[in-house]
């Protein structure tokens, strides 16, 4: 990645700065899960995805603590059709951060995620952190919500969002711009079979991945980049997962996503997501 970019903190008796510790879960350690108090009661231990619009819970857990649902929802993700539940939570905090009257979808197919990984019991979406800026240390296995800090104009990747994902254009061995969508679920970076063969990427392995969300998306292939860019930011040299999923996500972003950001691309150092200006940093 490139050196750190100044980053503005204004200066106010008023903003809120808290840090919470994560924990690391999953395929070679890349899931993160934060601790969430649900109602009043937990902590709880949720996914930090920006790969979710909505708050999610495990049917599994919202029976346990008797989280009732209200009305029947479906939807689309990498795992594919999702039958869920919509309900309201009085309240959702992390740290000091928190919100009240926060829809949440109880979706049964995360049960999946719940029995590989049993203190998971949902993923914390986008919803909840709209209005701060998110900063993901990996370095020191810390995230920080916060209303102090913003990614200066000039500096900084801008993003797109919407009410079903965030994207940003990538260009892959200089080649694009691709739109990806951005997914700190994402354990691996993805990338359509359609522009692996366009750019004549070579193949690794086969294999298979799990999805947040559902059983898994099934099978497919990692296959060599030498670089992966967006804006500023490279990843030189890597591999992602070639996998035919991109259709039923590009109906439900509606949006020409043939890519996913993940976690490699983000490393080991700090990446901020300033939402209120849709821009982010990324620093080693």
């Amino acid at each position: 990645m490139t050196t750190p970019i100044a980053i503005s903190t204004p200066i106010s008796s008023q903003a809120l700065h808290t840090t919470v510790s994560v924990t690391r879960a999953g395929k070679n350690r890349r899931l993160l899960l934060v601790p969430v108090m649900i109602n009043g009661k937990g902590p709880f231990q949720f996914i930090l995805d920006t790969g979710a619009p909505t708050t999610v819970l495990s049917k599994r857990f919202a029976d346990s603590e008797h989280i009732e649902s209200q009305a029947e929802a479906t939807g689309l993700g990498a795992a594919g059709e999702i039958s869920a539940s919509m309900t309201v939570l009085s309240s959702v905090q992390v740290g000091d951060a928190g919100r009240e009257s926060l829809h949440a979808a109880i979706v049964e197919n995360f049960d999946e995620i719940h029995r590989r990984l049993p203190s998971v019991v949902g993923a914390l979406g986008v919803d909840f952190m709209r209005n701060y800026t998110l900063i993901i240390d990996y370095a020191h296995d810390t995230v920080t919500f916060a209303d102090d800090v913003h990614v200066p104009a000039n500096d900084g990747l801008p993003f797109e969002t919407n009410d079903v994902g965030l994207y940003t254009n990538v260009k892959i061995n200089g080649q694009g711009p691709f739109l990806f969508a951005i997914d700190t679920g994402a354990t691996e970076s993805v990338l359509d079979p359609v522009i692996a063969t366009k750019l004549h990427l070579p193949v690794r392995e086969e294999s298979s991945l799990h999805a947040a969300g559902g059983t898994g998306i099934g099978a497919g292939r990692y296959s060599e980049f030498s670089s992966l860019q967006a804006g500023q930011y490279t990843q030189n040299g890597g591999r992602m997962f070639v996998t035919d999923i991109f259709a039923p996500l590009r109906a439900a972003m509606k949006r020409d996503v043939v890519g996913i950001l993940g976690y490699p691309f983000f490393g080991e150092g700090s990446v901020t997501f300033d939402f209120p200006d849709s821009r982010l940093s990324i620093a080693e």
